[in-house]
């Protein structure tokens, strides 16, 4: 197992007695990942042991005995009885084990390993707590990741320039633009750039940008209006294992009114200060939960009166294969991400408010360093208008 030292040093800081893998046909893609596992036949129950002092051990049926690519020793069960016995015995009296599991299924990132499993444990005496901090161990970027992420927010930031210039273009000319077409656009202009996507941005005009996941459709999307706040969210990476950027950025036809001045001052005042919260706690070297993060920006949109007109998170880790990571989260509102928030990753800080005839929201990406905060994406300051 890679990183084997450091996991086992985190498990004695927390406490534990080890950290027990499993998976069931894929049911737990993050216990693969961590392992290096694919493209092999495993149709059975496995499991791998880390003690927190000791060599790792496997258990395995025992048709697949050498099917699990695995370097240390290897237990087998074939039976149900057999499965408890090899299990108890592979455990050796642990008694506080870490699992892919969240408590009350308050984090569902975590929640990858079925009830049953846990009541399993359960029964043999064992206390199952969440293996969060420990998957994040695997999470980190190397300098050539950050690299790759840094150049992918620099071509985001040029794509965004692009598309507002050609949305003043069209309208100068006095022709409809619709979301369609802008979202169609941005994906031509992320291939001319060489970026890779996992799907289309979200390009949202009036009412629709206060559908944060708005996605517009053929024939069924909107035509901007004069008068319209338009929302560009954006996300892509360069091609390969690297990570992604992610940025939404707020426009509007005309002047502005007062009340979506007011709201884009507010998310804009609450992602500032996320950022200066990152900034000084990792300065001090203090500890920084996720929820933390969220609960800094929603003081501020509550504040401003806006508390209940937010819909979601306040930021994301950034992933690899996908633009949400499995790292901790920006969350203490859909969900409660007590995991820490570590060094060599990237997240979005992402406020937004959402009040029906439109929605407003600020995105920006952040590297989190030993002791300090790396803006890496365009930095909007007010809305641009056209």
């Amino acid at each position: 197992m890679d990183r084997l030292k450091e996991v086992q040093q985190l498990l004695e800081k927390e406490g534990l007695d080890g950290w027990l893998l499993y998976d069931f046909r894929g049911q737990n893609p993050l216990a693969l990942s961590v392992l290096g596992i694919v493209h092999t036949l495993l149709t059975r129950r496995w499991f791998v042991w880390v003690p927190t002092v000791g060599k790792p051990q496997a258990l395995v049926h025992v048709i697949e005995k050498d099917n699990l690519p695995w370097t240390y020793p290897k237990r087998v069960y074939a039976s149900r009885e057999s499965l408890v016995e090899e299990l108890s015995g592979l455990l050796g009296g642990a008694r506080r084990v870490a699992m892919e599991y969240s408590p009350l299924g308050d984090n569902p990132y975590l929640s990858r390993v079925d009830a049953g499993t846990v009541d399993l444990l359960r029964s043999l005496g064992v206390e199952v707590v969440s293996s969060g901090n420990l998957l994040q161990l695997f999470a980190a970027w190397s300098s050539e990741q950050m690299a790759a992420h840094r150049e992918a927010a620099r071509q985001l930031g040029q794509v965004k320039d692009l598309v507002f210039a050609y949305i003043a273009e069209v309208l100068a000319k006095g022709k409809k633009v619709r979301e369609f077409e802008i979202q169609e656009y941005v994906q031509a202009l992320f291939r001319e750039h060489g970026l890779e996507t996992e799907h289309g941005p979200t390009v949202a005009f009036g009412p629709s940008s206060s559908l944060p996941h708005y996605r517009p459709r053929p024939k069924a999307d909107r035509v901007l209006s004069q008068g319209e706040v338009i929302l560009l969210d954006m996300w892509a990476k360069l091609p390969g294992p690297n990570p992604y950027a992610d940025i939404t950025w707020v426009a509007f036809w005309g002047r502005p009114s007062e009340e979506v001045v007011r709201a884009f001052t507010a998310v804009l005042e609450a992602r500032d200060r996320c950022v200066d919260f990152l900034a000084e706690g990792l300065a001090e070297g203090r500890e920084i939960r996720g929820w933390e993060v969220d609960a800094v920006a929603r003081r501020v949109l509550e504040g401003y009166g806006f508390g209940s007109y937010i819909q979601h998170r306040t930021g994301h880790s950034l992933g690899v294969a996908q633009v949400h990571g499995d790292a901790v989260h920006f969350d203490g509102y859909e969900t409660r991400d007590d995991r820490r928030v570590i060094p060599n990753l990237g997240y979005t800080v992402e406020p937004g408010v959402y009040l029906g005839d439109f929605g407003v929201r600020t995105e920006i990406d952040v590297l989190v360093h030993p002791a300090s905060v790396e803006i890496t994406s365009p930095v909007q300051r007010q809305i641009d208008a056209l």
